[in-house]
């Protein structure tokens, strides 16, 4: 009984996450907003063609972005960067940048 509990806890642990970040996904077309430090608020539009726009200061950035296990990729100028959705809830969701580790706050 009690390793069936402990079993049942450790893959809860490791799951969850994945559903969160599945069902965030659903949440990812819209304009958002985070804060990428030093004062620069950045404005990323996720359009549901899979195309984004991503504009801070005088500088705008176009790419698309596909939905991934648990997150999203982005591609600009053949770059990619792959990102993890740790959390969302109404307007609010977590994003740990894989490469580095970064996490970024984004709000609707």
């Amino acid at each position: 009984m009690k390793k069936s509990f402990i079993a049942a806890m450790i893959t809860g642990i490791f799951f969850v996450p994945a559903f969160a970040g599945n069902d965030c996904q659903k949440s990812l077309p819209g304009k958002w907003y985070f804060d990428m430090g030093g004062g620069f608020i950045v404005t990323v539009e996720y359009r549901g063609d899979g195309t984004f726009i991503q504009k801070m200061t005088s500088v705008t950035m176009k790419g698309t972005y596909a939905v991934k296990d648990g997150g999203f990729e982005t591609t600009i100028d053949g770059q990619k960067a792959d990102y993890t959705i740790v959390s969302c809830e109404n307007n609010k969701m977590t994003v740990r940048r894989n490469r580095d580790g970064r996490i970024m706050e984004y709000i609707k």
